[in-house]
């Protein structure tokens, strides 16, 4: 079976983003930088974001997602060309669907655009949501949307940025003001509590800890201060949520949840061959790989339908650079399979 044969009724959408405005940038601190120590630490407050850097006018540009671990991956091209034989490694940073009974992308980054079309579509918000996050990684970390008296703001546009609306998501993405390592950050900025269940493959025990917004300034990018989150939320902030992490499903899911519940799934948590670094042109992954990963497939649903939950919507991120893309028609068609019998008629879509 190939994963288009596993995943009918599929469309996908792509737009081509405008090219992001002007950031202005500390002159003095650039200057004594240097150019080579400018881009360097441009780079660690941009992480895996393209950037155009112009010193003469001390201008900052993002440029978009950037995708250099997708090379780790040999198996790439060919796998793309068995959801579409048009595809190509420039159409993986915009790459999603709509299958029967899950959300599809190729990027995790799409998840929260998911999640804002969703909540869009109920009519009525939900007081409270729910996220059990499936993934490797925390995706949790600093954005690069600012924060103006309490609103967000994405500099590429200049536009302000809804976290319940799909277009802002969209454009923010595709600008690279929000990336694989951020996405989920924005969704603490509802205006509602946000929790967060993260089913990883960490030692840790399972703590719930509290989380506050926070923001993040850099000296080198003056007039901003970028949306963030503390975890635990400092003594005396308030919080806007809470976040659970650990390896044993029943213990992260548990059995309390009571909010309106959605279900992302980051094909990583179940194989990450790569974790975005090559392991050279010939990689073939160990068979054994699929035997563990259809234990945590059993472990997490069977502690899904103890904990009594009703799941209303699932988004799922295949993690190119990271899962092989060998492995994602097999885990694709079995979560389609899983989804589909512990889903009851008309939800999950």
């Amino acid at each position: 079976m190939t994963a288009a044969a596993a995943l009918p009724h599929l469309h996908s959408a792509r737009r081509d983003a405008p090219r992001s405005l002007p950031i202005g940038l500390d002159t003095a601190i650039l200057h004594e930088l240097g150019a080579d120590n400018a881009r360097q630490a441009m780079r660690d407050i941009v992480r895996s974001v393209a950037f155009e850097l112009d010193a003469g006018r001390s201008e900052l540009r993002l440029a978009g997602p950037l995708m250099t671990y997708h090379g780790a991956d040999p198996w790439l091209p060919a796998v793309l060309a068995q959801f579409d034989p048009t595809l190509s490694l420039d159409d993986v940073a915009t790459f999603r669907q709509r299958h029967d009974v899950f959300d599809l992308c190729f990027e995790d980054s799409w998840t929260a655009c998911f999640t804002a079309a969703r909540l869009a579509a109920l009519g009525r918000l939900p007081d409270e949501l729910t996220l059990i996050h499936l993934d490797d990684h925390t995706d949790m970390m600093s954005t690069l949307l600012s924060c103006v008296d309490g609103c967000l703001v994405d500099p590429a546009s200049g536009e302000a940025f809804d976290p319940l609306r799909s277009d802002d998501w969209q454009a923010a993405i595709q600008a690279g003001s929000i990336n694989i390592a951020n996405y989920l950050t924005p969704l603490y900025y509802l205006g509602r509590p946000v929790h967060i269940r993260h089913l990883n493959n960490a030692a840790a025990r399972a703590k719930q800890q509290p989380v506050s917004r926070a923001l993040r300034d850099y000296g080198l990018i003056p007039g901003h201060r970028f949306a963030d989150i503390a975890i635990p939320a400092p003594p005396g902030s308030q919080a806007v949520g809470t976040y659970r992490a650990g390896a044993d499903p029943d213990a992260v899911i548990g059995k309390d949840v009571r909010a309106y519940t959605m279900v992302h799934i980051d094909l990583d948590y179940f194989i990450n061959d790569f974790n975005g670094a090559s392991r050279g042109a010939n990689y073939v992954p160990d068979p054994s790989l699929r035997i563990v990963a259809a234990e945590k497939l059993t472990r997490f649903f069977d502690a899904l339908g103890n904990s009594g939950i009703s799941v209303d919507h699932w988004m799922v991120a295949t993690s190119p650079g990271f899962c092989c893309s060998l492995h994602w028609n097999w885990l694709l068609a079995e979560l389609a399979q899983r989804i589909a019998a512990c889903t009851p008629s008309g939800r999950g879509l």
